[in-house]
This record gives C-alpha cells, sequence and structure tokens, in this order.
C-alpha cells in the first residue's frame, strides 16, 4: 500500500500514551468520588496529565514525517481536550479516535486480494470503492489539506506553479478548469500568457478536427444514425466546453440539434408518420 495512502490514524499517535491517560485518569477519579482526593489536588493532577498528553503530541520523534507530525498535534490537542471536560471518558474518546481502524474488511475493499484469489474485479470496481471508503473518512490521503485549485494557483502561484497548472490543464481539460485557463490570459508573465493561449488553441483544435472528421463521416452515410448522433454530440460537447463566446455556442447547439433531427428523420422517413411536436 503506498505510503501516501492510509486507513485510519493509528499511526499518527501512541496508543500507549492514552491508555496510560486512560488508566490515571480513572484512578484520580476514584480517588475524587470517594473523597480520598480534594479538589484542588485533583485539578492540577488532571490538568497536569492533559497538558503533558497536549505536549507530546509537539514532540517530533524518528517515524514522524512532517504531515504525520501535524496530525499528532492535532490529535494530542483533541484528546487532551476531550480529557479535560470529561476526565476518564475523555481518554476513552481519544481512544477510540487513535485505535487501529484497518480491518480485513477494508483491506478487501481497497481492491488487494491474495495471491490465490481470483483477479476478476475491474479497474472500475477498485475507484468505487477506494471512492467510498474517501467519503466517509475510512480512508485519507496525507497532505491532502496541503493541495490548492488551480483557480488559487493561477492566481497566486509562482511563474513555474502557473506553467505546471497551465500543463496539467492541458493534459486533464474538463469545462470546470476553463476559469483558470482564462484567467492565465490575463496574466503579468507573459510567457504564461503564450502558454495559456497555447493551451486553449490545442482544446479548438481538437474540438474542430473532431467536427471535421465526424461532419466528413456523415455527409459520406446520410442514412447512417450512428455517424450523425456522434456528430451531434460532438456539437454538443463543444457548445459545452466553455470554450466558446455564447453566441458561438448557441450555433454549436443549434448545428447539434439539426444532427439529431437528422437521425429522427432517417428512423422515421415519412413525416406524415410522425407525431406533431
Amino acid at each position: 500500500m503506498p505510503d501516501e495512502i492510509r486507513t485510519g490514524t493509528s499511526s499518527a499517535y501512541p496508543i500507549g500514551l492514552v491508555l496510560g491517560l486512560l488508566f490515571f485518569e480513572s484512578v484520580l477519579f476514584l480517588l475524587f468520588t470517594t473523597t480520598r482526593l480534594d479538589a484542588w489536588l485533583y485539578l492540577t493532577i488532571h490538568l497536569s496529565l492533559c497538558a503533558m498528553i497536549a505536549g507530546i503530541g509537539f514532540l517530533p520523534g524518528r517515524r514522524f514525517s512532517s504531515g504525520n507530525l501535524h496530525d499528532k498535534a492535532a490529535i494530542g490537542i483533541q484528546i487532551s481536550l476531550w480529557a479535560v471536560f470529561a476526565g476518564p471518558f475523555g481518554a476513552v474518546m481519544g481512544l477510540i479516535l487513535i485505535w487501529p481502524q484497518r480491518s480485513d474488511a477494508a483491506h478487501d475493499h481497497l481492491g488487494f486480494k491474495d495471491e490465490d484469489e481470483s483477479d476478476s474485479d475491474s479497474n472500475l470496481a477498485r475507484l468505487d470503492n477506494l471512492h467510498g471508503l474517501m467519503l466517509d473518512r475510512r480512508l485519507r490521503i496525507q497532505n491532502a489539506h496541503c493541495s490548492r485549485s488551480l483557480l488559487d494557483v493561477v492566481f497566486e502561484g509562482t511563474r513555474n506553479d502557473k506553467l505546471e497548472a497551465l500543463s496539467l490543464i492541458s493534459k486533464r481539460f474538463t469545462p470546470s478548469l476553463v476559469p483558470a485557463l482564462r484567467r492565465s490570459l490575463e496574466d503579468r508573465d507573459g510567457s504564461v500568457r503564450v502558454l495559456a493561449a497555447t493551451v486553449l488553441a490545442q482544446q479548438h483544435n481538437m474540438h474542430t478536427k473532431r467536427l471535421g472528421a465526424l461532419q466528413a463521416k456523415a455527409n459520406a452515410a446520410p442514412a447512417s444514425a450512428d455517424d450523425w448522433t456522434r456528430l451531434g454530440q460532438a456539437h454538443l460537447d463543444y457548445a459545452q466546453s466553455g470554450l466558446l463566446e455564447t453566441s458561438r455556442a448557441n450555433v454549436e447547439l443549434n448545428q447539434a440539434r439539426a444532427a439529431f433531427e437528422h437521425v429522427e428523420h432517417t428512423a422515421d422517413p415519412d413525416p406524415s408518420a410522425r407525431r406533431p411536436t
């Protein structure tokens, strides 16, 4: 399993410390409830233990990377706050938080199989399992909180960051990336503007080439419903790509509608037999 992906938080904080906290908090609570410990002494020892747990979270360790150390400190503070307000019951909550959560079922959900098991599950099913685990927070991606949106990179990033963002947009273009691409066209750095214009031209060229090839096939086979359906879908994709101005997008939508209507005429060549719309 890659280091970047891990389940639960068992590696982020020592379980033994929380077990020790639970033991001492339970003893203190029993002594206090049986009046063998006065309130001031109880509060002093209780708060000292909680402060120690919170402070240990900030201590570096050999097996903690910078990302794990950040999680370790956050968990230490959370456990100490629970213990401050709930005593041993808060320690129990902290123990539940850091207890290893990966099980054999989670191992199977991640898509990893033993050598003697069949390998018939598809990659799509494995991705669905990973997505489900991330949604219910059973799977975490290390340092995911440090990631930034491409639009933030375009606004605030360095020149190299912006160029890398544009390269990613070019490789994995979706309509949701158009705002970042258009913002790059207005960047103060000339190299960023040139690359953004190049990426935009590449996307337009890809759509127009696809439309030209599909139009030629459709014209060569006017009775082919599949070819005209693909042509209509290509016009629709271009209109919804976010690359076009409103007037040009409307033209593409009209052409898509015309292609789909041609499919209807091909499927039912007798106009009198069609129901009025």
